[in-house]
């Protein structure tokens, strides 16, 4: 601001001297006006000899979709509070309990779930409408990822509505979660518990899935 104070303040003292001005000092003069301006607006018009008020829309189609713009101005020099600050929030994880050290499974019985989430993930894959299945891999549905955080938790969900809170951030999956969810169920009957290390907390895994599906919302 105060290098704008002294270009204007140099322009006012070599008014009376006839002098050409360079496109530098004609832009560097322009543009210190624009910074001191008590309305950016106004000045911009002024600057590009733009109309001081914009003829209305004649046709019908402008009519009926935009409309008429206000006849005050609403920059941040007329007003100030017209431009709030954007502050965003990080979404809010679900928590839910710790699993017990004995509801763990062994690396065989891990490996037998993943075969089963693989499954039904095929399953979901081929019963979904061929506008999502031409345009996304079966791993969209049910991502790696997710499977490991589904083996290790398989013991630990209680109902549905915790497996549609581990899963909150795919929504191609949530229309799907009653096979997921049976097939969790199916697991139980046949794999006996054994104990195992110690897991992380299922806060930390909804935020790593939730991660998961944003790198590939990125990637396509």
């Amino acid at each position: 601001m105060t290098d704008a104070e002294s270009i204007l303040e140099d322009h006012k003292m070599s008014a009376g001297i006839k002098k050409t001005p360079t496109s530098a000092v004609s832009m560097d003069g322009n543009m210190a006006k624009l910074l001191l301006a008590p309305c950016l607006v106004a000045e911009q018009n002024r600057l590009y000899t733009n109309p001081v008020v914009n003829s209305p829309f004649t046709c019908s189609m402008c009519i009926v979709q935009f409309s008429h713009p206000s006849t005050q101005c609403l920059c941040s020099g007329c007003d100030p509070a017209s431009c709030p600050p954007q502050i965003t929030t990080p979404p809010k994880v679900p928590k839910l309990k710790a699993m017990e050290k004995s509801k763990h499974l062994s690396k065989d019985q891990q490996k037998m779930a993943v075969t089963a989430f693989e499954e039904v993930c095929g399953r979901i894959y081929d019963a979904a409408p061929s506008l999502l299945t031409g345009l996304l891999p079966s791993a969209a549905f049910l991502l790696d990822n997710t499977i490991k955080i589904l083996v290790k938790r398989v013991t630990s969900l209680q109902c549905l509505a915790d497996l549609a809170a581990l899963t909150t951030s795919n929504g191609l999956l949530q229309p799907h979660l009653h096979h997921v969810w049976n097939t969790i169920q199916q697991l139980r009957t046949k794999l006996p518990l054994s104990s195992a290390q110690p897991v992380e907390v299922a806060s930390k895994d909804c935020m790593f899935i939730m991660d998961c599906h944003m790198e590939l919302a990125t990637t396509r």
